[in-house]
């Protein structure tokens, strides 16, 4: 089985100093959630609980590329997401893909 979500990019002109959309899991629902990067009080909108944003090492498998997937410049430093697998919570492994698409970030799990 494959699942297949969209997540939205934000931040744009006129807010990119004060938020930057990006995905995390939720360690408390084990969700993919979107929230703020650029806000340190950040909290999985579903249900409040702390998160690890997928720029973090510990949800990436080893990268065999210096390709990205996504990246954003922020006052805080960049967020990068690179061209590898990610720790996908539903299937207990590193399934996850992001994509880049015109509309968002895709998320793959299989």
């Amino acid at each position: 089985m494959r699942v297949y979500q969209t997540i939205p990019r934000r931040g744009g002109f006129q807010n990119f100093e004060t938020f930057c959309g990006a995905p995390g899991l939720c360690e408390k629902c084990n969700k993919i959630v979107l929230t703020n990067f650029l806000d340190p009080n950040a909290k999985c909108p579903d249900c409040g609980g702390r998160f690890k944003y997928y720029n973090d090492k510990s949800l990436q498998s080893a990268s065999k590329t210096n390709e990205h997937v996504f990246t954003w410049n922020t006052k805080s430093g960049e967020f990068i997401l690179p061209n590898t697998t990610y720790w996908c919570a539903n299937y207990c492994k590193f399934s996850l893909k992001f994509e880049n698409s015109a509309i968002g970030i895709n998320s793959i799990a299989s």
